[in-house]
């Protein structure tokens, strides 16, 4: 992550009065952009704790949590700058498998649009509402898409509490709640996820009696018969009962969004999310899992300001040749791909998806800008792991290497790892080691990922961690 040193004053001197408005301009030769608040905002924005660690491919390293000093002073770490392009970042909740603990919180991942502020957040397990207000880069009210990746209770048994929590600050005036239209048919939080959601959320709700002053829809991914595992059709009926179970008063229709004949579903989420695609696909676990691929429009190509000032803006002729107002733009940048997997032990069907997008023209070629992916366990355990649905290390990095991801995070981690760079876990000579308690450090998870040849970057996620996503090159010209 690239952090250039400039201090508070540069930043209170930048135009406009709101984080979503921001400016670009030159920092020793660079372009960056910064955004621009005002009082308390800028000192809660820059007091956060941020990310500044990472290393190249065959040294990965996990993320570390930097505390911010007071600006300016001896010793002060400089504010956070994003470089030109990086128009999105991640934060995540929770890291850990299975269910939270005081050391990790359960799933939870919110993909943040640097454009419009809006939060997107991938899966909501146990006690998400607390890590979000824990984060002061989290804005409850900012929530307009949820996806769930499956229905195992770390991936989804926050999601009642959390659209409560929303409802429960709006109400107080704590958040600003997501606007609204007023329009009876307008939903304000779109949630995404397999069939049986819509059934779930929909008696969580009703059963405790919980009265939300905001609109939610529930769209279920229908998966075709050859993806459901065995024995899945005898859990429960996954239909909620209109009779039985009938639709909340804060509740609008969702769609059934039936997988195509390749088994995918493209195009689910709304069509005004500023052009940005969600695609799915079926990935392979002890139950239905999803995961989900994220394709960004392409920049608008900037402007050269000097050969439109000369030019007028308008198509003119010059010695003889028309010169139009295209040609004083400078190339369109393809938007990021970013794909965040559900868990899984097998997620070769992404590979598939973006070779049929790019098939299909809707992507130029088959590759990642971002892959999150789970690694459960560490590569001894990889016949258990996949017992359990899971995935190690090894076989991940393998397919970030094959997709040409420029970046990995890795999550999803087993309570019996510790972090890496807790006191119990490390020797006078800074080495990991396992504690008292005979726990092994991430450091083994880290060790694996080092074993496999990859060419972009490895990061092991940590809770309430902010980790940009790397700004598209300018070199990649492209329409997608």
């Amino acid at each position: 992550m690239l952090s250039f040193d400039i201090f508070l004053p540069r930043l209170i001197d930048c135009p406009g009065r709101h984080i979503r408005e921001y400016r670009t301009g030159s920092c020793q030769g660079r372009e960056f952009t910064c955004h621009n608040l005002t009082g308390g905002e800028m000192a809660q924005r820059l007091e956060r704790e941020f990310t500044d660690q990472k290393v190249r491919g065959s040294n990965p390293t996990s993320v570390s949590r930097l505390p911010l000093s007071r600006l300016g002073q001896p010793g002060s770490i400089p504010a956070l700058v994003l470089p030109a392009g990086g128009m999105a970042d991640f934060v995540f909740l929770g890291t850990a498998s299975g269910y939270p603990s005081p050391d990790r919180g359960a799933s939870g991942l919110v993909l943040r649009n640097l454009q419009n502020g809006d939060h997107w957040l991938f899966d909501c397990g146990e006690g998400t509402q607390i890590q979000a207000q824990r984060s002061s880069n989290v804005r409850l009210g900012r929530i307009s898409n949820i996806f769930i990746s499956h229905l195992h209770g770390d991936h989804m048994y926050g999601l009642p509490g959390l659209l409560c929590t929303i409802d429960q600050k709006g109400t107080a005036g704590d958040i600003a709640l997501p606007s609204s239209s007023g329009s009876p048919s307008e939903v304000v939080v779109n949630i995404y996820g397999p069939q049986g959601l819509r059934r779930y959320l929909r008696l969580a709700l009703a059963l405790s009696r919980s009265h939300m002053n905001y609109t939610y829809a529930v769209h279920e991914l229908i998966l075709r018969d050859e993806h459901r595992p065995a024995g899945w059709e005898d859990w429960c009926s996954l239909e909620a009962d209109p009779v039985r179970d009938p639709p909340l008063h804060c509740e609008r229709p969702g769609r059934d969004i039936h997988a195509d004949s390749d088994g995918f579903w493209y195009n689910i989420n709304r069509p005004d999310d500023m052009g940005i695609s969600v695609h799915s696909m079926a990935l392979s676990h002890t139950i239905p899992s999803l995961g989900w691929l994220i394709v960004h429009p392409p920049k608008p190509p900037a402007l050269c300001v000097e050969t439109a000032r000369m030019l007028g803006g308008e198509p003119v002729v010059v010695n003889g040749q028309t010169v139009y107002p295209d040609q004083v733009l400078k190339t369109a940048v393809r938007g990021h791909r970013i794909a965040i997997m559900g868990d899984s032990y097998d997620s070769s069907e992404l590979e598939r998806l973006l070779l049929r997008l790019a098939d299909k023209r809707k992507i130029s070629q088959a590759t990642l800008d971002v892959l999150v992916h789970e690694a459960t366990l560490q590569d001894s355990m990889r016949e258990e792991a996949r017992t359990k649905g899971h995935s190690t290390p090894t076989p991940v990095v393998q397919l970030a290497a094959q997709l040409k991801a420029r970046l990995l995070i890795l999550t999803h981690f087993s309570h019996r790892y510790t972090p890496i760079g807790r006191p119990d876990t490390m020797q006078g000579n800074g080495t990991a080691k396992s504690n008292e308690k005979g726990k092994p450090s991430l450091q083994i998870l880290l060790e694996d990922a080092k074993s496999v040849p990859f060419d972009g970057d490895v990061i092991l996620a940590d809770d309430l961690a902010l980790l940009p996503i790397p700004a598209v090159s300018m070199s990649e010209v492209i329409s997608a």
